[in-house]
């Protein structure tokens, strides 16, 4: 691994990636959807860090991850231009965020100029958005999954309840329930998968590969959190660690070495499964850092004040080496919720919204002022932190309470 690599996250958020690459004391950029305050500044204070090396810290928004091309945005093109400007300055070691992998050709060797891509190949990219190879793989390994459909089947059981899927999706985005009946687009990147009953629960995993063998380690798994609405697929954020039992355990800990094997992953990557009576059902894997990690970064650096997640993933790409895991989760537990814009109406974030999300310490995601949002889009994330789960979840309800009812204040007609 460089001695003092330039991060460079790009994905639909950086914002945690941009401050866990911070305190392990590296430089960063962040290319994203939302270029968010905090992000912004966790980029502009990385400049102070080995600045013989590099001082280009910067964060770029993008409309769409699927537009970007080396060169036709002005954001991406001004991050190369400063590197290549530069004779000193090293490669920048790229991590992905959400989302990217829904893009193989990102993975691929020289699609970035002067860069290195610290994850895995784009061959592996490709296998894992065919859900039909995964769930070969897993009927293999033996891995229990949900029932899918992938052609028109005029005996689809009517008493089972089904979801709509698309594979090029993340954060529950392009996820519905499917009514009989209703036409599916078969062979366009959909079909339908079994709804199963229980908690979805995401297994936070690092791998490192040697001499053609993959060794992967649970780092740790979070809950994610229950959607308010039924029909409500979105991500609403995550709580953990959480404690599994001995079972859930092991047989997390075997799907991810088998998924590692399979589709020889490297890095920090995310499992999510649900858990239902039978036991842990894969439903969808992650290539990348998970968005949970940062719960699980947050919870080991109470024992291990130098641990942060990107410096797991650097380690495991770069120098073949992954930490011990810690098995038995005790407390304090962490909680992040993503609070969406549940009006018909857009919102403009001025500047005392701002002033007022800068002055709780538990927000992150900062908008910048003059953001417009857009109803169902995310407006920022509240973090919360207690000796056991209840009380986090009575110290969250409250602080997202809070939130929402300044927000719902500020949210006019006038504003469409």
């Amino acid at each position: 691994m460089f001695k003092s690599p330039h991060v460079l996250v790009i994905g639909a958020s950086g914002r945690f990636l941009a401050q866990s690459a911070v305190l392990a004391g590296w430089q960063v950029s962040v290319i994203d959807l939302f270029c968010d305050l905090d992000t912004q500044q966790f980029c502009s204070s990385s400049n102070q860090i080995n600045t013989a090396e590099l001082s280009i810290g910067g964060a770029y928004k993008v409309d769409a991850l699927g537009d970007l091309r080396f060169g036709e945005k002005i954001g991406v093109g001004e991050v190369f231009k400063g590197v290549e400007s530069d004779r000193r300055a090293k490669l920048y070691t790229i991590v992905f965020s959400g989302g990217a992998e829904n893009y193989a050709e990102f993975f691929r060797p020289g699609f970035w100029p002067v860069s290195k891509i610290a994850g895995p190949s784009e061959s592996s990219i490709k296998r894992l958005l065919s859900w039909s190879i995964i769930q070969n793989v897993c009927q293999r390994h033996q891995i229990q999954t949900p029932r899918t459909i992938f052609a028109p089947d005029h005996a689809i059981d009517n008493r089972t309840t089904w979801l709509k899927k698309q594979i090029r999706s993340g954060g529950g985005l392009h996820l519905q329930l499917w009514t009989h009946g209703e036409e599916v687009e078969f062979g366009e990147g959909f079909y339908l998968q079994e709804k199963m009953d229980g908690p979805t629960v995401s297994g936070c995993f690092v791998a490192k590969q040697e001499e053609g063998r993959v060794t992967t380690v649970l780092l740790g798994a979070c809950r994610q959190l229950p959607n308010e609405n039924l029909n409500d697929f979105r991500y609403q954020g995550s709580l953990g660690p959480v404690q599994l039992d001995a079972r859930d355990h092991e047989e997390m800990e075997r799907v991810g070495r088998r998924i590692a094997s399979e589709f020889f992953l490297n890095g920090v990557f995310g499992i999510d499964f649900i858990l239902s009576e039978n036991g842990l059902h894969l439903v969808d894997t992650n290539p990348r850092i998970p968005a949970s990690a940062e719960l699980i970064e947050r919870y080991y650096r109470i024992s291990r004040s130098d641990f942060t997640i990107v410096g797991v993933h650097l380690d495991a790409t770069e120098r073949g080496q992954i930490p011990s895991p810690i098995k038995d989760f005790r407390e304090p537990v962490f909680s992040k919720t993503i609070i969406y814009l549940d009006s018909q109406f857009p919102l403009v974030v001025n500047e005392k919204m701002v002033e007022h999300f800068k002055g709780s310490p538990w927000l992150t995601d900062v908008p910048a002022i003059g953001t417009l949002i857009n109803p169902c889009h995310p407006v920022i994330t509240v973090h919360a932190e207690a000796q056991d789960e209840q009380s986090l979840t009575v110290e969250s309800i409250r602080r997202i309470k809070k939130i929402r009812a300044m927000l719902s204040g500020r949210i006019q007609p006038s504003q469409k």
